[in-house]
C-alpha cells in the first residue's frame, strides 16, 4: 500500500492518513481534505479551523469554539485499531465544559473519544473517556503545553486491553478490562460531535494516521522518528 508522497511512516495496516502538509491531502483555502490511503474518502473542514502554512511545514488551526473540526469518515469492521495524531494545545476549549481539547472522538453509543487535560492536577495528561472505562486519566502521559507531541492509542479488542505512548514512551497505566470500539461512524477531528457540545479543541493537529492493528513498539518508534523533525522534536 503506497502513501502519496508522504514520510516514512508504516504503511501495513494504514486505513486512513491525514496530513495537513501534504497537498494530496489538503491545499490552503479548501473546504475538504482527502485521505491519502483512498481519495475517495473526504472529510469536511468546517468554519472553526484554518490553516498556517508556517506552522510545522502546514498545520490545520482549530480556534476552540463550536466549529472547530474536521470529519474523519466510518470506517467499517475495525476491531483491533491503532490511532497516532500529532497535536499542539494553546488553549482551552471556547465552548461548553471546559478542562480538556479533544483529538478525535464521536458520542454515539456513548464517550467514544481521546482527550487532553488542560487544567488541574492532571493538566496536559492524556485522558480516554470511552463508555468502558470512563474517563481513564493516564499517569507518565504528560505532554508539553504549546508544544507539538505525538499521541498513539492502540487497542486489541480480543484481549480488551490497550497501550498509550506519548512521544515515544510508553505510559505505565494498565488500560484492561475495557470496551472500547472505533465504530462505523463519522469520528471528528477536535471535537466528538457538531456543533460541538464541550472540550473542543483549541490548538493545532497536523496529521491524523488510523490502523487496523496494535502497533508494536517498534512501528511507533518509526513513526515518531519518521515525523519528529518536522515538529521540532
Amino acid at each position: 500500500m503506497g502513501i502519496r508522497r508522504g514520510p516514512n511512516v508504516v504503511s501495513s495496516g494504514l486505513l486512513y492518513y491525514l496530513d495537513s502538509a501534504n497537498t494530496f491531502c489538503y491545499t490552503s483555502g479548501s473546504a475538504t481534505c482527502s485521505d491519502l490511503i483512498d481519495n475517495n474518502k473526504i472529510g469536511n473542514i468546517y468554519s472553526g479551523v484554518s490553516f498556517n502554512k508556517s506552522e510545522a511545514a502546514g498545520s490545520w488551526v482549530f480556534d476552540g469554539g463550536a466549529s472547530a473540526s474536521i470529519d474523519v469518515p466510518a470506517l467499517d469492521n475495525v476491531t483491533d485499531f491503532s490511532i497516532s495524531i500529532w497535536f499542539r494545545v494553546t488553549g482551552d476549549s471556547q465552548v461548553g465544559s471546559t478542562g480538556y481539547n479533544t483529538l478525535i472522538g464521536n458520542l454515539t453509543g456513548g464517550d467514544n473519544r481521546i482527550l487532553i487535560n488542560t487544567a488541574g492536577s492532571n493538566n496536559r495528561r492524556v485522558a480516554l473517556d470511552f463508555a468502558t472505562p470512563d474517563s481513564v486519566i493516564i499517569t507518565n502521559s504528560t505532554t508539553s503545553l504549546d508544544e507539538w507531541n505525538n499521541v498513539v492509542f492502540a487497542y486489541n479488542n480480543t484481549t480488551g486491553t490497550g497501550s498509550l505512548y506519548v512521544n515515544n514512551a510508553l505510559s505505565v497505566t494498565p488500560i484492561e478490562d475495557s470496551t472500547i470500539s472505533y465504530n462505523n461512524t463519522a469520528h471528528f477531528l477536535g471535537g466528538s460531535e457538531l456543533p460541538i457540545g464541550n472540550y473542543a479543541m483549541n490548538g493545532y493537529i497536523s496529521s491524523c494516521a488510523i490502523y487496523d492493528h496494535v502497533l508494536s513498539a517498534a512501528e511507533v518508534s518509526q513513526n515518531y522518528n519518521a515525523l519528529k523533525t518536522r515538529f521540532g522534536l
